[in-house]
């Protein structure tokens, strides 16, 4: 699972490597267990799931990560940074029937919503 980590990372061209921190939450990931990763705003805590999804996703195509977020200013970065990485991202919004005919039909690999 390292080499796959590894190369996920290198999907993102801004980031060279992990810090401490980072590399300190993805090993009980890798090894099944849950994590929580308490760190300051803009650490980089939003790469930790993401690679760590990537890694999973990349032995399943058909595959999809649905992620939880309390605010919609977030979640449209991250849709907006995934996408830009050729990542197909989306956020569920209400009633969106034509969302969630996209989503049925596996055109998402990322889906985010808000509770």
């Amino acid at each position: 699972m390292a080499d796959a980590l590894q190369e996920c990372l290198s999907q993102f061209p801004k980031i060279d490597s992990l810090k401490p921190e980072q590399k300190q939450a993805m090993e009980p990931l890798l090894a099944g267990q849950d994590v929580m990763a308490i760190l300051q705003t803009g650490f980089g805590k939003s790469l930790i799931y993401q690679m760590f999804c990537m890694a999973k996703l990349s032995s399943n195509a058909n595959a999809s990560v649905l992620v939880l977020s309390p605010l919609n200013s977030i979640i449209e970065e991250q849709v907006n940074e995934l996408n830009d990485l050729g990542l197909p991202s989306v956020q569920l919004k209400e009633n969106d029937a034509d969302c969630l005919k996209a989503i049925s039909e596996g055109k998402f690999r990322f889906i985010f919503c808000s509770g």
